[in-house]
């Protein structure tokens, strides 16, 4: 039983749901469509005191019912301030639910809601915008809900700030004044403005209105700023005289208004007032006149209140007023030219100059003002001014000097004049008896004359010309104010006398300042008849060719004459040239007379030039065709004659040669004037010339010695040069002297000196000659000295007789070895790693030896190590300069960041040696493999068997930090790189010890290098993550582990560059 109950409960629900749910299911729905409302809570006045919700659509499923509706306003923070509801909940009981029969409870939405502005306690809410949303649910349960809509809430009416009118009576009578009234507005906002004139009865005459009703969407508008009027309806009639009403009224959107007026008066009651000057002249000047009146005329004073007379300037400040009522209505007022600003009723500050205006008005008891027409004030009581100044032309006097004029450099007077306009000026001459000739200005202007001019002194209206004397000129006039105005005063001097000068007399016409002859100075004595009235004098010598002035003397008096030392004004000597004087001389009435020397002066200082050499000092003029002459050559300027003497020890001339125009070379065979050969002995050659500034030239050879004994002896040496430096290689010279008649022979000496003539070196002996005389290069100290030396052989006979003869060639003593210079740029980072920067580096060379030819040369290229890398060789000189790309002579590349060394060596032709180096540094490689790059560096140092950087010698530690920085700036040239660091190791170890050393020791030690480089490049600035570490030990050697020179190099850090 139990079961069939259970499935026929199961049926009828089925079937219940079969009919609930037959058909198309419809969503309920509520659809409220408002635009924005506005409401003024409170003031039914307004007819929009409430919110009031209409026109409510709601859609809703079959056999569903409202049970629940609810209407929420909200504040802008999203609370609910106010609610109502209605619900309805009872069911149907379980049958009826069950098998959907009877009526579903429901509640009824009202067709309208309404919202007083409260909220749920009652309090009318503050002004502001609200949202409200009115939400349903049926009987399924399911609810809907409005989009939120706007109500703002204001309870204030709009304001007016401001309304004033311009003025309270006008009068639109088309007379330009006051013919309309305007009134000032300045309000808030609103949806509408009107504004509305009202006559007195107060029917509207005209009115304006400023709206945006009927769109919710436009914004509230100001009031117009201005409104006016004039007296006119809208449809152009003239209103009548009365009091009238402006009246303005505010509405906002809620309803709220506000409204204020102001009353005014047209009237067209006017009177006519008038004002003039007495004489009519309006200039007044406080000097010339005492007061300027004012005549006054009214047609009509009934109603009169008040009157004033007001002076004001152009911007309208007033200065002086006068006033009255109409008990005391004047026909003339006195003005003194006085007004005070601050107290315009009391003046007594005389007004400054300018244009002022008066106005006499009248004021009516009825509120109209009658104004006479505004009369022109001029003040002037400032002069009249003129400017006038003048002086000779076209040659200007100097400064503190008179003016004249007539003379040839001084025709015209110039007269330049400047003067106010609108005055008569006129020009006044005046004599020194104060005798006049007035001429108007105008009429000068007139006859086509304008300042400046150049006046000749002739009257320009007449052409009479004035005499000569002492005049003064200047400008006078009168204004229309009275006031007298004068010019500056021009005086100056007319004088047409003539004056000439005649000529310069000169001492001589030769100068040699300090010269052989006494030709010191020339006396230039000018030569002038009239020495009054000069304005300068000015006497210049100037060069002949270009007329350049080298000395000037410029006085205010005629100099009586001048002693010229040829020298210029700042006591320099002036250029060896021909120089005249000019003389010119301005007189103070432009006379200016100029005269030239008739000669010139010329100027020498130079002295003739000569030099004079002879090959030999010592010959033996005895035919026996050696040494028989001496040849002397000399060189000279070109003079009219050449003098050439020799003399003996006694100042005799033995001898006299001459020669015009240039010297010439000459041999010399011993001979005097009978042509005989002199005797032994010192001769002494002079010669000299004079010129014709007296100045003398000379040269001199001093110890030619005749010695026909000396052609018994000689001297000379085995080796020219010789290097004593105990390598057995020309160690010592041999020296061989000879004597024809030994057996005379008393002594014998043999000095070697250097070539500033000291000894260094001496044999002596007495009648015994050895044939041969070894010398290793010591001096008398026992030193040896480079240098070249010459060899002098003396011999003294036993008859008293002596000579000496000095051999033919020098001895060169050389132990230094040659000078070689390696030059690197210092600039360049030598970097061979085929990128095109500095792949290659030029090594400089300079060889240099004194005095002996290079005999061999070569250049080897040491690695860090000290072994050899790379060689060049070769004989005589070297080269200039090397290119190389870094490669050794094994075809290896240098490492990177490692110092590689030049070695430079010379060989002269005594063997001697000498040795240049210097250092090549090599950049850090990159090497481009493929798509990688590799970073080679050995020469990252760490202490022994550990991987610190920085405990290590202070060259060491400096080169790890200037290695690390540089790797630093390159691996970020290359950003988009990852790197791997590997530390690499030597293996000192073979066979099973060398595995266990690589698993033990060099793996571990080679990788925490590789960290401890990775830990400096991060904080030099390489991005942590880019960069990962290796430990290769000793796996991967570049040279054998076994070749002690080079396995320095497997010791290393390198850098492969992977791209990301």
């Amino acid at each position: 039983m139990k079961r069939i109950l259970s499935v026929v409960f199961l049926m009828l629900i089925v079937s219940a749901s079969v009919f609930a749910g037959g058909g198309q299911e419809v969503e309920t729905e509520i659809f409220l469509s408002q635009p924005p409302r506005y409401i003024s809570p409170g003031n039914p006045e307004t007819g929009k005191d409430t919110l009031q919700i209409e026109n409510i659509q709601i859609t809703i499923q079959d056999n569903a019912a409202i049970q629940r509706y609810e209407l929420r306003i909200y504040n802008k923070r999203g609370e609910v301030i106010y609610s109502v509801a209605e619900e309805n909940l009872e069911g149907r009981g379980f049958v009826g639910e069950l098998l959907n029969v009877g009526e579903i409870p429901s509640v009824a939405v009202p067709q309208s809601l309404i919202w007083d502005g409260t909220d749920n306690e009652g309090n009318t809410v503050p002004d502001g915008e609200y949202f409200y949303q009115l939400y349903v649910r049926d009987s399924f349960d399911k609810l809907a809900s409005t989009a939120p809509l706007s109500v703002v809430v204001d309870t204030r009416p709009p304001e007016i700030v401001e309304l004033e009118p311009e003025i309270l009576i006008f009068s639109p009578n088309n007379d330009g004044k006051r013919d309309s009234i305007s009134f000032d507005i300045q309000t808030g906002t609103a949806e509408r403005w009107d504004l509305e004139v009202l006559d007195s009865s107060g029917e509207t005459v005209i009115s304006r209105t400023r709206a945006s009703e009927g769109d919710t969407a436009a914004s509230d508008l100001l009031a117009p700023s201005e409104f006016s009027w004039d007296g006119n309806d809208p449809s152009g009639t003239r209103q009548s005289e009365g009091e009238y009403e402006f009246r303005l009224t505010g509405t906002d959107r809620a309803g709220n208004s506000v409204e204020e007026s102001i009353e005014f008066i047209l009237s067209y009651a006017a009177a006519n007032v008038e004002m003039s000057i007495a004489g009519e002249n309006p200039y007044f000047s406080r000097f010339e006149r005492e007061a300027l009146d004012f005549v006054i005329s009214i047609n009509e004073t009934d109603g009169m209140a008040s009157w004033k007379l007001e002076i004001e300037d152009e911007e309208g400040i007033v200065y002086r007023r006068f006033v009255g009522d109409s008990s005391n209505v004047p026909d003339r007022i006195s003005f003194d030219g006085t007004g005070n600003p601050g107290r315009p009723e009391a003046g007594s500050v005389p007004l400054e100059d300018g244009t002022y205006e008066a106005v006499f008005s009248v004021s009516y008891e009825n509120g109209n003002l009658s104004k006479s027409e505004a009369v022109d004030v001029i003040m002037d009581s400032t002069a009249p001014e003129a400017t006038l100044s003048a002086d000779s032309a076209p040659e200007g006097r100097e400064l503190g000097n008179p003016i004249y004029f007539g003379g040839e450099a001084k025709p015209y007077l110039a007269i330049d004049a400047q003067y106010e306009e609108g005055v008569e000026w006129e020009l006044v001459l005046e004599d020194a008896e104060e005798n006049q000739t007035v001429v108007a200005l105008e009429e000068v202007l007139n006859a086509g004359i304008e300042f400046p001019l150049n006046w000749d002194g002739t009257n320009p209206l007449t052409g009479n010309e004035i005499p000569d004397g002492n005049y003064q000129l200047y400008l006078r006039a009168t204004d229309q104010a009275g006031n007298q105005g004068l010019s500056d005063v021009a005086r100056f001097i007319k004088d047409t006398t003539s004056r000439a000068a005649t000529s310069i007399q000169l001492s001589g016409t030769v100068l040699a300042p300090g010269g052989d002859a006494g030709y010191e100075v020339v006396r230039i004595t000018p030569q002038v008849p009239v020495t009054e009235g000069i304005e300068y004098f000015v006497l210049t010598i100037v060069n002949s060719e270009d007329g350049r002035p080298y000395f000037t003397r410029q006085v205010r008096e005629v100099i009586p004459y001048i002693e010229w030392a040829g020298v210029r004004n700042n006591n320099q000597p002036v250029p060896d040239g021909e120089y005249f004087v000019e003389m010119n001389i301005m007189y103070l009435n432009g006379d200016n007379p100029f005269v030239r020397s008739d000669e010139a002066i010329e100027v020498g200082r130079d002295r003739p030039e000569v030099t004079a050499d002879v090959d030999r000092r010592l010959f033996t003029p005895n035919d026996d065709g050696d040494r028989d002459t001496i040849s002397i050559t000399q060189e000279s300027s070109e003079q009219d004659l050449w003098t050439g003497t020799f003399t003996n020890e006694d100042g005799e001339v033995v001898k006299t040669l001459t020669w015009e125009g240039e010297v010439e070379d000459f041999v010399w065979d011993g001979t005097g004037e009978d042509g005989e050969v002199l005797p032994d002995g010192f001769y002494t050659y002079t010669v000299s010339a004079e010129n014709k500034f007296g100045n003398i030239g000379s040269a001199k050879l001093v110890n030619l010695r005749i010695d026909n004994l000396s052609a018994t002896i000689s001297i000379k040496a085995d080796e020219e040069v010789f290097s004593p430096n105990g390598d057995d290689y020309k160690d010592v010279v041999t020296l061989l002297p000879s004597v024809a008649i030994p057996e005379n022979l008393r002594a014998w000496e043999i000095k070697l000196t250097t070539q500033d003539g000291l000894i260094n070196k001496t044999f002596r002996g007495g009648s015994n000659l050895p044939e041969e005389i070894v010398w290793d290069g010591e001096n008398d100290a026992r030193n040896v000295q480079d240098g070249e030396y010459t060899v002098t052989f003396f011999v003294e006979y036993k008859n008293g007789n002596y000579t000496q003869r000095e051999a033919d060639e020098t001895v060169i003593l050389v132990t230094n070895p040659p000078q070689g210079y390696v030059n690197l740029d210092d600039n360049v980072l030598f970097s061979p790693d085929g990128d095109g920067n500095n792949d290659t580096v030029t090594i400089g060379l300079d060889a240099r030896a004194a005095d002996r030819p290079i005999s061999g040369w070569d250049v080897e290229i040491l690695d860090p190590y000290g072994n050899s890398f790379k060689t060049w060789e070769g004989e005589g000189l070297p080269p200039e300069q090397l290119e190389w790309n870094g490669i050794g002579d094994n075809g290896e590349l240098v490492q990177s960041a490692a110092d590689y060394t030049v070695v430079f060596t010379l060989e002269d032709n005594l063997k001697n040696t000498g040795i240049a180096t210097d250092v090549i540094p090599v950049d850090i490689l990159v090497i481009a493999e493929g798509d990688q790059y590799r970073i080679n560096i050995p020469s990252i140092y760490f202490a022994g068997y550990t991987a610190d950087l920085f405990d290590v010698a202070a060259g060491e530690q400096e080169r790890n930090f200037e290695t690390l920085r540089r790797l630093e700036s390159i691996l970020n040239k290359y950003g988009e790189y990852d790197i791997t660091i590997e530390g690499h190791a030597v293996q000192l170890l073979s066979g099973a010890a060398a595995e266990r050393e690589q698993r033990e020791t060099l793996i571990p030690l080679s990788r925490q290098r590789a960290l401890e480089v990775k830990q400096a490049l991060a904080i030099l600035g390489v991005e942590w993550e880019r960069m990962e570490i290796r430990g290769v030990g000793g796996a991967d050697p570049v040279v054998p582990h076994s070749d002690l020179d080079n396995r320095w190099k497997n010791r290393r850090v390198e850098f492969i560059l992977d791209r990301e």
